[in-house]
C-alpha cells in the first residue's frame, strides 16, 4: 500500500496500491510457456518470496538474522499462496529484469488464531478452507506456517514446469530433473513440498538454504 485516507464525515475512504508493471506469475508463466524459465530467474523469484514469508512468519528481514522472532511478533500465515498472488515488478538489476512480491493477504491470519482451527477435524466437515481449492496443502483445512511453505514450493514447482496450477503437475515431484535446474534447487523445493508439515523446512531455513547454495555456486 502506498497511501490511504478516510473521510469520516462523508463515510468514504480509499487506498492507493503499488502498480506492478509485469503483472503476476500466472501471466508470466503463460507468456513464457514455450521458453523454459531461466535458472537464475527461478532462483531469484524463489528467494524473493522466501524473504517475504520469513518476514511474515519470523519478523526477520535478512537470511542472516536469527530465526527466533521478536518477542512481540505475531506470526502471519498467508493461507493463499499461488501464482496469481505473486506480483512482478521491473528491476533492471535483477535476473530477468524482474522481482517478485507476495501479495493479496485477504485470507491471511495470525498463528495464534489459526491454532483454534488447527485442532478441528481434517475431513472438512466443520471447517472449509477459504483458499483456492487448486492450491490446498495436504493438511488442509488445517493451516500452519508449514502450509505457506508448501504453497511456496508448489509455486516454484509450477513456475519451473510452466504450468498455471498444481492440477497440471505432480507437486510432490518438485522442479524438473532434466538438467535445466540444478540439484540444489531441486533439493530445497522437495523439502518445501514434503507431504508431512513437520518434514518441511521453515521459510527461514529455505532462505538460508538459498543463500548457501548461492555461495556454493548453486
Amino acid at each position: 500500500m502506498v497511501d490511504s485516507f478516510i473521510n469520516p464525515e462523508k463515510m468514504i475512504g480509499a487506498i492507493y496500491l503499488t502498480y506492478y508493471d509485469q503483472g503476476d506469475l500466472t501471466g508470466y508463466v503463460k507468456k513464457e510457456s514455450r521458453t523454459p524459465i531461466a535458472n537464475d530467474v527461478a532462483w531469484n523469484i524463489f528467494s524473493n518470496i522466501c524473504g517475504a514469508l520469513a518476514y511474515c512468519h519470523h519478523g526477520i528481514r535478512s537470511p542472516h538474522d536469527d530465526a527466533n522472532p521478536p518477542p512481540t511478533w505475531s506470526a502471519i500465515i498467508h493461507r493463499d499462496i499461488k501464482t496469481d498472488n505473486i506480483f512482478l515488478q521491473s528491476d533492471p538489476t535483477a535476473p530477468g529484469n524482474i522481482i517478485a512480491i507476495l501479495g493479496d493477504f485477504d485470507w491471511s491470519t495470525n498463528h495464534s488464531l489459526e491454532q483454534t482451527i488447527y485442532r478441528r477435524p481434517t475431513d472438512g466437515s466443520s471447517y472449509q478452507s477459504p483458499a483456492d481449492p487448486r492450491w490446498l496443502p495436504p493438511e488442509s483445512p488445517r493451516y500452519t506456517m508449514a502450509s505457506d511453505v508448501w504453497g511456496l514450493g508448489a509455486v516454484v514447482t509450477c513456475m519451473c514446469r510452466l504450468v498455471a496450477s498444481p492440477e497440471e503437475c505432480q507437486v510432490s515431484d518438485g522442479v524438473p530433473t532434466n538438467g535445466k535446474f540444478g540439484p540444489a534447487l531441486q533439493r530445497l523445493v522437495k523439502r518445501a513440498v514434503a507431504w508431512e508439515p513437520r518434514e518441511r523446512l521453515s521459510a527461514w531455513g529455505l532462505w538460508r538454504g538459498i543463500v548457501e547454495a548461492d555461495e556454493a555456486g548453486k
